[in-house]
């Protein structure tokens, strides 16, 4: 699959990254005790595809909603969208 432009997130340990518009990775949120399960087993991934750049209060809020569709409860995506936008701003 390509992972561009993409937040993946398990629903397992709740780590979520963020993969550029490069493929590359960034860690947004380390998963919580059941990343060491992750690790062994692997992670349950939903993911949602997300623009190259942004980000107005619109357009964070779109993301934030996408977020929660996906999955993601309301108080974690907002946090993410909130990283997001300024893993956007860093670069």
């Amino acid at each position: 699959m390509n992972w561009e432009n993409t937040i993946t997130y398990c629903t397992r340990c709740k780590s979520t990254i963020y993969w550029d518009d490069s493929g590359s990775p960034q860690l947004l949120q380390l998963g919580n005790t059941n990343v060491f399960t992750c690790m062994e087993a692997g992670c349950r991934l939903i993911s949602m595809e997300v623009p190259s750049r942004c980000c107005e209060m619109e357009e964070l809020d779109l993301i934030r909603l996408g977020l929660q569709n996906i999955g993601i409860d309301e108080q974690d995506a907002r946090m993410l969208a909130v990283k997001l936008s300024r893993t956007f701003a860093a670069a």
